[in-house]
């Protein structure tokens, strides 16, 4: 079984001390949006990966985690809780 992905949206930029990409993919019928975000200080750093909630377009589903600053994000009681990224 192949799984086709299509190509939705992409950006990247940088400055003298950070850059960012993110890449917004159709993957077996549901919208992904993959963010990689590179500071100088590594706690304003971080890599997320969010299936995007059909009801509402652009806004991320409930099991993602968003980037925190680094630090381990408070995932609700029925999801267990990722360590932080530790060097991107």
């Amino acid at each position: 079984m192949t799984i086709a992905m299509t190509e939705r949206d992409e950006a990247a930029g940088a400055s003298s001390n950070r850059y960012h990409y993110t890449r917004v993919v159709e993957l077996a019928g549901r919208t992904v949006r993959a963010r990689v975000e590179r500071d100088y200080y590594v706690n304003q750093s971080c890599a997320v990966a969010e299936v995007l909630n059909d009801q509402m377009p652009g806004r991320a589903s409930p099991s993602t985690h968003p980037p925190t600053g680094g630090t381990t994000p408070q995932a609700p009681a029925s999801q267990s809780t990722r360590p932080p990224f530790s060097d991107l």
